[in-house]
């Protein structure tokens, strides 16, 4: 149900997805993110309350883009929500906190 792995590597180019469906595989959500540009590593994790992705993607276009056209989307999850990775997400299990900046 959830790839328990190493980290998926620094900060750089990594995106930070919530809301996922509890059985989503690292497969389907490649598949999503590569629309936007080359994924380099998925990992899933979950909580209690949420099933959630990093993301590690291979420049700042795709980074973007796939925060762009997935952010606030169903398509991986009732509503998915991707942001850029930070190290306060990454300790604190995506839960809470974190700023979004308004779309257009």
């Amino acid at each position: 149900m959830g790839d328990r792995g190493p980290s998926p590597g620094p900060l750089r180019y990594r995106l930070w997805a919530g809301g996922l469906y509890k059985d989503v595989t690292p497969e389907e959500v490649e598949r999503k993110f590569a629309r936007y540009g080359e994924v380099l590593n998925v990992s899933i994790r979950s909580s209690p309350r949420d099933t959630f992705a990093f993301v590690q993607m291979g420049d700042e276009r795709g980074v973007e883009d796939a925060i762009e056209h997935l952010d606030n989307s169903t398509s991986l999850g009732e509503k998915v929500r991707v942001q850029k990775a930070t190290a306060d997400r990454k300790t604190n299990g995506g839960g809470g906190g974190g700023g979004g900046g308004g779309g257009g």
